[in-house]
């Protein structure tokens, strides 16, 4: 009894001397991130080590903190949109407190190329009639049902709201028996 209670007194000592000792070895980097032309602080950009989980994003000061990084070269990383990202090479050594400040160039954001069309005048017309009615309508222009993708009318009726289909064919209201429509 007396030697499993010194041993697993010997085991729990070891572990946490170790853990210490792993703490002191692990470094630290920090450092700010600014606006190259201007100076400002980048709020929120992402500082990240590339291959590992360990990152940061910078504050409301434009400052970042990684804690906790094991020995070796990383190679550091900054992205912010609207910015060209920057990769540098870096080397922690044991207990190292890395202040790494960083500044960034703004870069054009480029997107795919898109088109704005309007509606045509037949649904437009359909869309006055909608919203000048006494009573909730729903209004479908002939020139819109013909630009649909469906086989009859009565499929075209059924994209309205409450409006359905029954067999295929059979238009149905809701709130009304499909023998009354």
């Amino acid at each position: 009894m007396k030697v499993t209670k010194s041993l697993f007194f010997l085991v729990a000592l070891l572990l946490g001397t170790s853990s210490v000792f792993a703490q002191q070895e692990s470094g630290q980097i920090h450092g700010v991130v600014k606006d190259i032309a201007t100076g400002d602080l980048l709020i929120g950009a992402n500082v990240f080590l590339k291959g590992t989980g360990l990152g940061a994003a910078t504050d409301l000061k434009g400052a970042y903190v990684i804690h906790s990084v094991p020995p070796g070269p990383y190679t550091l990383v900054v992205r912010y949109i609207g910015y060209k990202g920057q990769e540098i090479a870096i080397d922690v050594k044991p207990g190292a407190n890395l202040e790494r400040n960083l500044s960034l160039t703004v870069q054009a954001v480029e997107g795919a190329e898109f088109v704005v069309s309007g509606q045509a005048r037949g649904q437009q017309e359909a869309i006055n009639q909608q919203l000048t009615a006494n009573t909730i309508i729903n209004v479908v222009s002939a020139e819109k049902i013909r630009l649909l993708p469906d086989a009859n009318a009565a499929t075209a009726l059924s994209r309205l709201p409450g409006v359905s289909l029954m067999n295929g064919d059979q238009v149905v209201i809701r709130g009304v028996q499909a023998k009354l429509n």
